[in-house]
């Protein structure tokens, strides 16, 4: 690797601690392969933007000849050029900040005990105005957790608290087939992360819908939720979690 990569991640490292572990999960691993010197530039904080404006302003205003024609050319160039790259690593900066603080509060969520996210989900439901039934066991261990009614049509509900990634098409007809199982008028699937492409095809006509990562956090959000991985319910079940909970083992990638 060229050193001028290895020194540029050393420090973008200082400057953000958790830049090394979300590079692959926030869209800056450009920065790691090559990026262009221009992009590398806008992924530093916006300060050094306006630091730099502010030190070439000083240095064309008062350089030599700096009232000629040529040089307040310069000068202007130099400043709305800083200006707009201030500019740019702010809404940058902000941007970065934004996906570290979801993708904490996702990790959050992935190591709450299966019967807390369940239970936030339910009262989520709840705020928005739903009836919320908790189904029995049986009906978990199909993939079942949740069923709504509101204004007379039932809704099935299944949550997926899984440390994997993406919930696969195979899973989502499952619930298409308890659907017509139990006569419900729609489906939700909730998960802490996201759906694979196909899940999403298959979706698209029918009345499902795809809670992912960030709609599940701004759910919680809307009903003052906390989330918090530590708490656990008082009285927590002997028997082990749904299928459904359970993360996804080697011989199922």
């Amino acid at each position: 690797m060229p050193r001028c990569t290895l020194i540029w991640r050393n420090v973008r490292a200082k400057v953000d601690p958790r830049f090394v572990s979300n590079v692959h999960s926030s869209g800056e691993l450009m920065a790691k392969h090559g990026t262009h010197r221009i992009e590398r530039f806008v992924l530093v904080h916006w300060p050094a933007g306006i630091l730099l404006g502010a030190s070439t302003y000083l240095g064309v205003y008062y350089g030599r000849g700096a009232h000629s024609a040529v040089y307040m050319v310069l000068y202007w160039m130099a400043l709305i050029a800083c200006a707009s790259c201030a500019a740019a690593t702010c809404v940058g900066h902000r941007k970065r900040m934004r996906r570290l603080v979801i993708g904490d509060e996702l990790a959050q969520l992935r190591h709450m005990h299966w019967r807390s996210f369940e239970g936030r989900v339910a009262q989520a439901f709840r705020f928005r105005g739903y009836a919320v039934e908790h189904v029995t066991q049986l009906d978990a261990d199909e993939g079942l957790d949740l069923i709504l009614r509101k204004h007379g049509v039932t809704t099935l509900v299944q949550c997926r608290h899984w440390q994997h990634r993406n919930v696969e098409v195979k899973d989502v007809r499952e619930m298409h087939s308890l659907m017509k199982l139990h006569h419900a008028s729609a489906v939700k699937i909730v998960a802490c992360g996201d759906y694979t492409d196909d899940a999403w095809r298959f979706v698209s006509g029918k009345p499902f819908e795809l809670i992912y990562g960030e709609t599940l956090l701004a759910m919680l959000s809307d009903a003052q939720l906390p989330i918090d991985a530590g708490v656990v319910p008082f009285r927590a079940p002997s028997s082990p979690p749904p299928m459904h909970h359970r993360p996804r083992t080697a011989a199922h990638p």
